[in-house]
């Protein structure tokens, strides 16, 4: 009976650690997906309210369709960045930006994780869409992960030369111009103003290609977009290069594999160490 009740009393420790665990990994999870979705509102709000396009001619200077949106494209570091270079002055979202960038020695590619309405769709896509279709997914490969070094590599270099490219690739550029005109052609009249919006020219459906491109690439990964191309990422990547923290792999782990299982940043290697460099600290 003694040895009876000594398993017993093990069982229930196993199972109360095992479920305080497990508690304590839906929260964090939870948590961030809460946070990803206030933002993702908050977005959406500035998008199709604030900037609501106003009844007034769209030629003249001042018309104010992305006044209140350029808050969020702050928050975009590259946007900053490469407008700063292309422009050859200081703009005043650079100060973001460095708050942004400062941001990432503490929380590694937390914009990336948490505030990025672009990732937060992504994940939408993923969940509801991408992990039902297994057709055209592939495995994690490491040079992959180096693309998107490339791309900001060539968005620097095109900055320097007055090219601004960086609102065709950088994150908030991407889905809001996709959405916006994704929404406008469609111009519903029950939207105060949108009824006014011009007509659309081959570049606003360039957007739209582009926009969705970026969305279906989740049929091959979680993320893969964030993962492997986002040029944003990769600058909030080499800011993480003074990181005052790191996920650290313990000498208790078990080797369970299932850290490879969870991250959809392509952040941990085969032997259950992390790279650094994709770690967004999404604490799954």
């Amino acid at each position: 009976m003694e040895r009876i009740r000594i398993f017993s009393n093990y069982r229930r420790s196993v199972t109360l650690n095992s479920s305080k665990k497990c508690n304590k990994k839906w929260t964090t999870n939870h948590t961030r997906r809460l946070i990803q979705i206030v933002l993702l509102g908050l977005f959406l709000v500035f998008l199709f309210y604030f900037c609501r396009p106003y009844k007034q001619d769209y030629s003249k200077e001042g018309s104010g369709l992305f006044t209140h949106l350029e808050l969020f494209l702050a928050l975009d570091p590259l946007v900053s960045v490469s407008t700063a270079i292309a422009s050859k002055t200081f703009v005043w979202s650079l100060t973001i930006a460095a708050v942004v960038l400062l941001i990432g020695t503490i929380f590694p590619r937390w914009f990336c994780g948490y505030v990025c309405p672009m990732g937060t769709l992504i994940d939408l896509f993923d969940w509801s869409i991408g992990r039902r279709v297994k057709l055209f997914q592939i495995k994690p490969k490491s040079w992959l992960i180096n693309i998107r070094f490339y791309i900001l590599t060539g968005v620097l270099v095109s900055a320097l030369f007055g090219v601004l490219i960086s609102g065709f690739v950088s994150a908030i550029p991407v889905i809001t111009r996709g959405m916006l005109y994704i929404f406008a052609i469609f111009k519903p009249k029950y939207v105060v103003g949108w009824e006014y919006l011009p007509q659309l020219s081959m570049s606003h459906y360039v957007s739209i290609i582009l926009f969705l491109a970026i969305l279906s690439l989740g049929l091959l990964r979680p993320r893969f977009w964030c993962a492997y191309l986002c040029p944003s990422g990769a600058l909030l990547s080499l800011a993480s290069l003074f990181r005052l923290n790191e996920r650290k792999v313990e000498d208790s782990c078990v080797k369970c594999g299932r850290c490879l299982s969870v991250c959809d940043f392509d952040e941990i290697n085969s032997d259950f160490t992390t790279r650094n460099l994709e770690c967004t600290f999404c604490m799954s």
